[in-house]
């Protein structure tokens, strides 16, 4: 069994938090299709950054 890196942890933490919020928002401004398609980028996004990811809770606002 392989354990999962601290910055995997920390991504799969955020994405879990956040993903519906994200979507939420792409909804309200294109279709469908087009907000997947947003949501996926900004997880890719936001993997390239795992690194100097910090807890969505140790923010004022969260995700």
């Amino acid at each position: 069994m392989r354990i999962p890196s601290p910055a995997k942890l920390r991504f799969q933490q955020a994405s879990d938090e956040c993903a519906s919020r994200v979507l939420a928002y792409a909804l309200r401004h294109t279709d469908p299709d087009s907000a997947q398609d947003v949501v996926a980028d900004v997880f890719l996004v936001a993997w390239r950054g795992v690194g100097s990811m910090t807890c969505p809770r140790s923010r004022s606002r969260g995700c």
